[in-house]
């Protein structure tokens, strides 16, 4: 038993004032009026296609009205079929794919043969496999209602169902109706201007000046067919994978989008890292890129140092390193202490020379700037030094040739003071073997190949017994060059991520509401809001999915040309992506909640 109270529509004007319709199982029911009067608005309620919820609906003992909208969705699409007056069908689909979307909407399994039969009920002989495109109207509007008959529901609605068809597929049609209705027990509720459908109808309501009037009534309050189908969500995969290639151009643009969107991405943080790589390159090029360590609890600087270290005792480090053992050297000059520092294979000075003399002598020295002008100040030779080296306060004599002089603000980075010569190491090492000593070294020069091994082997040391001397490398201004860059690429990602979700939801919006009717007719044939809010989602997560691995496997490809494997931007780039999917869901769902049935189908 159907019954609806106290129904009240207005717009402009007021279409339907204090309506009630009642109706029962195994009879036809033929709702009358002119165009305009309120027909199809109130056939919209009864299907529950409308938002309005000020009004009594009961169906047996279900109270309609008390039902939130998933419970609202489930119910319709289980127990009310629905044909629109313009038969809307899914244009993409043919005759075969249209009938079997409304049957697994409630769960119902049909071969060629059951459709076959669905179609000589309602007299339409045309092949499975046509194109509903090249049906003609009287076509379309059969096969309209034979989707709607393949529901198998209690409630069978139906919004001018004749309106295509000569008289005699007319009479055929409500003939056919209104044995679905004696023989299956079925409510059938039809909207017509047809003369003939009054032939037919067991109860004529008819329309007049916003009331509702009941012509002729039936004694009878059969029970109603209800039935509780579960969804097929797995149908759902299949209209997607269809539409993504019946729209295929709408589909490889939403991916070129997004490629190109990850393409962005990528480029941009490989010239960020690049940018990064090549100013802490130009710190270390200006830095000496080395340490040295002394003994734990000693000094930082070697002419502050007097405890012996065993080499023996870097045996822990992991680190690829070149190790070379100090050999505390100095002269006398007026009382100046001035100290040598040994010149490695390792350092280049070339861009530290102020001037340049004996460059090709290996022996000679090169003075500190500070050393120099002392020289000059008290008519000290320097282009020659006839001296004595101290080797460990062991004095050994050394004449060479002075091979330059550094520029003003070199720093000796080993003793901390501003008179220093620098020497080869290897002659330091030459001289240290001659004499008899024993060998022991207050401290080690560490090298390493790049900045990133360098603070590998800082970590490994600050957990030994060593005193470190870092002074070499201005990490100081290879953090801040690293923090910039990082900073830099913070605020890109915020930019970046801002303009994709823009051009994403803005194409997304744009494609989805093209495809609000396509919606509508999912939602009239049984889909819930919920549904379509599932269809879109999984089709925008196709879109990314799809992008992703065609951007994954070009990245690899360029990681294997160029040597870069950085894949950091990979995981930035998927981030992003996830940050721009869920935004996207959200913005097109929020879209999605707007589509008013009833309003698409007035349009």
């Amino acid at each position: 038993m159907l019954v609806l109270n106290n129904l009240n529509i207005s717009y402009e004007r007021k279409i339907l004032e204090d309506v009630s319709f009642h109706a029962t199982s195994g009879y036809f029911y033929l709702i009358k009026g002119e165009s305009g009067s309120g027909k199809t608005t109130l056939l919209y309620r009864l299907a529950l296609l409308s938002d309005q919820s000020d009004y009594e609906y009961h169906i047996n003992k279900y109270d309609i009205m008390s039902m939130n909208n998933s419970q609202k969705d489930d119910f319709r699409r289980n127990n009310i079929a629905f044909l629109l007056q313009n038969a809307l069908l899914i244009e993409e689909y043919n005759v075969k794919e249209n009938v079997s979307f409304f049957a697994k909407l409630v769960n119902k399994k049909v071969d060629d043969h059951d459709i076959k039969e669905i179609l000589k009920q309602v007299h339409l002989s045309i092949p499975l496999h046509q194109n509903i495109q090249t049906l003609s109207g009287g076509e379309r509007q059969r096969l309209a209602i034979a989707c709607a008959l393949i529901k198998d529901t209690g409630i069978i609605i139906l919004d001018e169902p004749t309106s295509s068809l000569d008289q005699d597929h007319e009479k055929a049609i409500f003939q056919l109706l209104k044995d679905i209705a004696i023989k299956q027990n079925k409510v059938i509720i039809v909207s017509s201007h047809s003369s003939q459908a009054d032939k037919y109808a067991d109860v004529i309501y008819k329309i007049e000046n916003s009331k509702l009037k009941q012509l002729n009534d039936v004694k009878d309050e059969k029970q109603i067919k209800i039935q509780n189908n579960g969804f097929c969500y797995s149908y759902i995969r299949e209209y997607l994978k269809k539409h993504m290639i019946i729209l295929r151009k709408k589909t490889i643009s939403a991916i070129a989008i997004i490629i190109i969107a990850l393409a962005f991405i990528f480029v941009s943080n490989y010239i960020l890292d690049l940018m990064k790589s090549n100013s802490v390159n130009e710190i270390i090029n200006l830095s000496e890129n080395q340490l040295f360590i002394t003994s734990h609890n000693n000094n930082i600087y070697s002419n502050d140092t007097d405890k012996p270290i065993d080499k023996d005792m870097l045996s822990f480090i992991k680190t690829e390193y070149k190790c070379y053992p100090y050999v505390s050297t100095y002269i006398m000059i007026d009382n100046i202490k001035v100290d040598v520092i040994p010149l490695f294979e390792e350092n280049n000075i070339n861009d530290k020379y102020e001037s340049k003399y004996n460059i090709l002598d290996k022996k000679g020295i090169i003075l500190s700037q500070s050393l120099y002008k002392y020289l000059k100040r008290n008519d000290i030779t320097v282009r020659t030094m006839d001296n004595t080296l101290y080797m460990k306060d062991t004095p050994i004599h050394y004449r060479c040739n002075v091979r330059g002089v550094l520029k003003e603000g070199v720093l000796n980075n080993y003793t901390n003071n501003k008179y220093y010569i620098y020497l080869s190491y290897d002659m330091i090492e030459k001289l240290y073997s001659n004499i008899s000593l024993q060998k022991a070294y207050t401290g080690y020069t560490l090298f390493t190949k790049n900045i990133d091994s360098y603070n590998a082997l800082i970590d490994e040391l600050n957990h030994s017994h060593f005193d470190i001397n870092k002074t070499f490398v201005n990490i100081e201004s290879i953090n801040s060059v690293v923090n910039n860059i990082e900073s830099i690429r913070t605020i890109f990602f915020i930019i970046a991520m801002v303009v994709i979700v823009i051009i994403m939801v803005y194409y997304l919006l744009h494609h989805f509401n093209q495809r609000k009717k396509e919606f509508v007719v999912n939602i009239v044939a049984g889909y819930s809001q919920k549904n379509i809010y599932t269809l879109v989602c999984n089709e925008i997560l196709s879109y990314f999915i799809i992008s992703f691995i065609i951007y994954i496997f070009v990245v690899m490809l360029f990681f294997m040309i160029s040597d870069y494997s950085y894949y950091f931007i990979i995981i930035y780039s998927f981030i992003l992506m996830i940050i721009v999917y869920v935004i996207s869901c959200l913005i097109c769902i929020l879209d999605m909640k707007k589509i008013s049935v009833e309003n698409i189908l007035r349009d």
